[in-house]
């Protein structure tokens, strides 16, 4: 719905070591979609037209890896402009004889100039989010099992995944069976009411 949009984006990494470092640039035009358009105009009327540049590092030892991304992105017609930083460790580790990997990431927002929040999608610019997961594979099944979620510190919003998947045909098909659990104390992200999603997928690796 709305005005048909295009990116454009380039980016340039390399690799010294365990040390691997990525910039990036990105320019995009899009439209807010058309039956919205006059109720958040006074908000954020074209927040997809947008200019960001990133830079990207992570950091590798023997089981752990740490690493940084940060993003500049300016939107036109007052939407705003606001710095994004992302900080984040993982650490690979053996439960059962079977690899088992966990990591968090702290996302951190500073609008710096225009609105105070840029809500280009609902997860987009929370700001002081702390996001954590863990992951096991059970290499005899070939099954893996895990969680992620999101914390919002800002707006006291919990969004939470938990996920099985198996192989149904080996190396044709994977199953991917999960439950979402959104709970806003705001009433931000999750609109009016708190939910529970439960889903199931079929997928094909390429």
């Amino acid at each position: 719905m709305g005005d048909p949009g295009y990116s454009l984006f380039t980016s340039f990494g390399t690799r010294v070591d365990d040390l691997s470092i990525e910039v990036g640039f990105t320019r995009a035009w899009a439209s807010w979609p058309s039956e919205e358009r006059e109720t958040t105009s006074q908000f954020s009327p074209n927040p997809y037209k947008l200019s960001a540049a990133y830079v990207k590092f992570r950091k590798y030892f023997d089981t752990w890896s740490y690493g940084g991304t940060a993003l500049a992105k300016n939107c036109e017609e007052n939407a705003g402009s606001i710095l994004n930083l992302l900080f984040s460790i993982d650490k690979e580790l053996s439960l059962w004889k079977n690899p088992v990997s966990i990591g968090t990431s702290f996302f951190f927002v500073q609008s710096f100039e225009q609105s105070r929040h840029l809500r280009t999608s609902p997860w987009d610019d929370l700001g002081n989010s702390l996001a954590f997961y863990a992951h096991i594979e059970d290499n005899k099944r070939k099954e893996r099992h895990g969680i992620e979620g999101v914390f919002n510190v800002e707006e006291l919003g919990i969004y939470a995944t938990l996920f099985s998947e198996t192989w149904w045909v080996p190396g044709k098909f994977k199953i991917r069976s999960q439950m979402d659990f959104v709970w806003d104390e705001e009433k931000h992200i999750s609109n009016k009411y708190n939910s529970v999603r439960i889903a199931g997928y079929i997928m094909f690796p390429l």
